[in-house]
């Protein structure tokens, strides 16, 4: 497990180092003025079970540079049926972190929009795209579900059964965060973003898919 975590941050780095496509002559016009972006974005991701995600981001883009500060909130999703309410379900994991990244950024043009409906319906038809490779550091608080025993429960009048037991322990750990964009800019003021972020501490890997609403300011 440790390998494919140094593994995926060798890839990031190399992707951040070396990935230099040409900007061409139109997209530069995109770089020359400093911009500031607010996004607020959801989607889902992977812990030990399916996980909602939450997000913050505010991006300072200096031409192809991209500094952002992120907020991140992670909660488990308990999909299991309850047949018995006395059997009380395990409980969920949660993380929220807190990071500082840096990326490059690339802007491009497509004659057609790739946005999801009803997004699609604000484009004109071309549009600005901005490609990111972003890496960082993060400070998590992370809940994770710890097994302590099984116990007794009753289950109606005479019927007993053994369940395990679990319990929540927290535990403040620094990250690594990684991510991916494909930003695109709808209007002068809005965008939105499709986001594919990997995290990964000592305790665990993470991984998700987010849509994101973005402010140009």
């Amino acid at each position: 497990m440790r390998s494919n975590k140094v593994g995926i941050l060798i890839f990031g780095m190399f992707l951040l180092l070396f990935f230099h496509p040409e900007i061409h002559a139109q997209d530069t016009l995109a770089l020359q003025q400093p911009v500031c972006r607010v996004d607020i974005g959801a989607g889902i991701s992977g812990m030990e079970e399916l996980a909602t995600s939450l997000s913050g981001e505010i991006q300072w883009r200096q031409g192809v540079h991209l500094f952002t500060l992120q907020y991140v909130y992670l909660s488990e999703v308990n999909l299991s049926i309850q047949f018995f309410p006395e059997i009380p379900p395990p409980p969920p994991e949660q993380i929220r972190s807190i990071g500082l990244l840096y990326g490059r950024t690339f802007p491009f043009h497509l004659k057609k929009t790739i946005s999801p409906f009803p997004f699609a319906l604000l484009t004109n038809e071309e549009s600005d795209y901005f490609f990111t490779i972003s890496i960082g550091i993060s400070l998590c608080q992370n809940v994770f579900r710890y097994y302590e025993n099984d116990a007794r429960v009753k289950i109606g009048d005479a019927l007993y059964t053994w369940q395990p037991v679990y319990s929540s322990r927290k535990k403040i750990v620094v990250g690594i965060p990684f991510q991916m964009e494909l930003a695109q800019r709808l209007t002068p003021t809005i965008g939105v973003v499709h986001r594919l972020f990997y995290q990964f501490d000592d305790r665990r890997s993470l991984w998700g898919f987010q849509w994101a609403i973005q402010a140009y300011f």
